[in-house]
């Protein structure tokens, strides 16, 4: 398939799209699947689960960004610069894993009560997307640089801590516009 414009007036040309299209028709229809659950049912009809399982998706995102935090500022040498930093990590791993958990089981489940809506919301996007890319840092990177068998130089250490930071805080901002969204419609 050749995806040569024949005019510089030309911007789109479906069928060099059409990859893009038939992957975002499956997850919109993923997601009309989803939303139509007897979980997204349940969700939509009590008036108490949706607040329930946000306040629980809220104390996951705390465990792991908080945590997450705490060995990025130890990265950058802000904090505990006397505690190796892999002690640093597995001290806090189980608290970071459950948060992970947390917010691996609430996000769909706040996801299912109204998915076109942040399907189509770009900072619900925005979110998924920092979320994505902190976790792929996390386990590509991060965790390389924290490894107790790992002698990472200083340079290599802040560079972590700083993409990490940045990553996590996109998360949390870009949930925080999500709410902003749904309160303002």
């Amino acid at each position: 398939m050749s995806c040569v414009h024949p005019s510089p007036l030309t911007f789109i040309r479906v069928s060099c799209y059409r990859p893009y299209l038939a992957a975002a028709n499956s997850l919109f229809s993923l997601l009309d699947w989803w939303g139509a659950t007897p979980i997204a049912h349940a969700m939509n009809s009590s008036e108490a689960a949706f607040p329930a399982v946000e306040i629980v998706h809220m104390i996951g995102i705390v465990l792991l960004v908080g945590t997450a935090a705490v060995v990025d500022f130890r990265l950058l040498g802000w904090r505990l610069a006397h505690t190796p930093i892999w002690e640093i990590a597995s001290d806090l791993a189980p608290w970071t894993t459950s948060g992970l958990v947390l917010v691996l089981i609430t996000g769909p489940l706040l996801l299912a009560t109204d998915p076109d809506r942040y399907y189509l919301a770009p900072q619900f996007r925005f979110k998924m997307a920092c979320l994505f890319l902190a976790l792929v840092f996390d386990f590509a990177v991060s965790r390389r640089v924290r490894a107790g068998n790992t002698i990472a130089t200083p340079g290599l250490q802040r560079f972590a801590g700083i993409v990490s930071l940045v990553l996590w805080s996109c998360v949390v901002l870009g949930g925080r516009s999500i709410g902003v969204l749904f309160v303002a419609k």
